[in-house]
């Protein structure tokens, strides 16, 4: 039996209002590997050097140890582990929540 995913088509980067004054953006990126993972967190600290913070949460396959996450300065456990029990939802059940619907579209079934 070969596993089947359902991934992004392409790189993806939104806004929302301001909350508290401060600015939070999101970066969702289609990946396949580790470099590729490298890769596109680097980019996003080059485009965004002055950020105070650059929280990131991935999966990469099934395995038990195949993730990551950094609250990257943010109080433990208020960044990075929150979007990676969001990402665990799966993004059929993240399409039923309120979400920008560019984000929505871009999942390839």
């Amino acid at each position: 039996m070969t596993d089947s995913y359902r991934t992004l088509g392409a790189h993806v980067e939104h806004e929302p209002d301001k909350t508290k004054g401060s600015r939070h953006i999101a970066n969702l990126f289609p990946v396949t590997d580790q470099q590729q993972i490298d890769d596109a967190l680097a980019s996003v600290r080059a485009r965004m050097p002055d950020a105070n913070h650059h929280a990131f949460a991935w999966r990469l396959g099934r395995g038990e140890n195949d993730f990551r996450y950094s609250d990257d300065g943010e109080p433990s456990g208020s960044a990075g582990r929150p979007m990676l029990q969001h990402r665990q939802l799966g993004l059929e059940q993240h399409a039923r929540q309120p979400a920008p619907r560019d984000l929505r579209e871009l999942a390839d079934p």
